[in-house]
């Protein structure tokens, strides 16, 4: 029984076998285009292409400098894999209430959950829909924690005219983010 039928375009198709033919999985040409095509249709500084949404996360999580026992706060409607990459740093995923109409974090629970272990946020644009960015980064900014967006599940998506993804000052070069005092 199929539950769902995934749609993969024939220029996709192509370019998954140009890419197979090339013998270069990991690294190569393909990389760096889809690479420049996110800092210029998207705006993203230096973005770095890995194998999923969960390394992605956790390659964040490791440059804010969130250390085993640390806490991160996140909404409590998420996929599993934004929990997961917390604890692969061994640290402690804190799950905060979500807006009813939008499904995104909400940020007053954000301001109750947040205690002297906390180290980072983590908001999830979900649905496609952005997180307020504007709240968030300014709770962020009140208690000195690195903010790192989920934005699987809305590339392209804008939030004041940027892209989501691109929102949050939460990595270098702020190192006064990062501290882990």
């Amino acid at each position: 029984m199929e539950l769902f039928n995934t749609h993969v375009s024939p220029v996709s198709v192509d370019l998954m076998k140009k890419v197979l033919e090339s013998r270069r999985l990991s690294e190569g040409d393909t990389v760096r285009q889809f690479e420049e095509a996110l800092t210029q249709k998207l705006g993203i500084v230096n973005p770095v292409a890995v194998n999923s949404g969960t390394s992605a996360l956790h390659l964040a999580l490791a440059i804010a400098g969130v250390k085993p026992g640390d806490e991160v706060i996140l909404p409590a409607q998420t996929f599993v894999a934004s929990g997961l990459s917390i604890m692969m740093q061994f640290a402690r995923p804190v799950f905060a209430d979500i807006k009813l109409k939008t499904g995104n974090i909400d940020a007053d629970s954000i301001r109750r959950k947040i205690n002297q272990y906390t180290r980072a946020i983590m908001p999830v644009h979900w649905g496609g829909y952005p997180c307020d960015m504007d709240e968030i980064n300014a709770i962020a900014d009140e208690y000195n924690l690195a903010v790192i967006e989920d934005a699987a599940h809305a590339i392209g998506a804008e939030y004041r005219g940027k892209s989501v993804g691109s929102l949050s000052p939460g990595l270098p070069p702020f190192p006064s983010r990062l501290s882990s005092t």
